[in-house]
């Protein structure tokens, strides 16, 4: 449903901040139906979101890691995990929950395997899992594949998806009926 909308407003956009979100966001729709190709395309727009201190830039280089191994193409995924340790070398200020993921994700260098990765570091994939404090995922920020949730889908051999209501629930604790 989000997706169909987002494709409409396609041409209301005015200024090249917000053509760089809205390639990121239909980047994120394309990922969700398995269109692996168009997440691509789409990421390839999002040049003018890397000056931005949202912290975007991170998550398309996190989209393109987990592109790459969804689609079984494990050389560009770890080209794009080396590409992303490189980013935070050199900007040093990822947030708490950030560096979890960048840890974990750099484990698949050494050994490319999920199912152990998950094992190596099942601490802090539990701390992003309890959503507290610092490792908290915010709703405000680019982070729309949640990476707790996708890895251990990933593990189970389950495409993302996420069961929004479920999901608020635990995080904010609101009450759906």
């Amino acid at each position: 449903m989000l997706c169909k909308e987002l494709i409409k407003h396609r041409f209301t956009v005015q200024t090249p901040l917000q053509q760089a979100k809205w390639h990121y966001y239909s980047a994120v729709c394309a990922y969700i139906q398995e269109d692996y190709t168009t997440v691509n395309h789409h990421l390839a727009e999002t040049i003018s979101l890397k000056k931005d201190r949202e912290g975007w830039h991170f998550n398309i280089r996190l989209l393109k890691v987990l592109t790459a191994i969804d689609a079984d193409d494990s050389a560009l995924a770890l080209e794009e995990i080396e590409h992303l340790r490189n980013f935070y070398y050199n900007k040093q200020g990822l947030n708490a929950r950030q560096k979890a993921i960048l840890l974990t994700l750099l484990s698949l260098t050494t050994n490319y395997d999920l199912e152990l990765t998950k094992k190596l570091h099942a601490k802090s994939l539990q701390k992003l899992r309890e959503q507290k404090g610092w490792y908290k995922w915010q709703s405000r920020t680019p982070e729309l594949i949640i990476f707790d949730v996708w890895i251990d889908q990933r593990v189970e051999g389950i495409h993302y998806h996420l069961d929004n209501y479920k999901f608020m629930r635990k995080s904010y604790g609101y009450k759906v009926k």
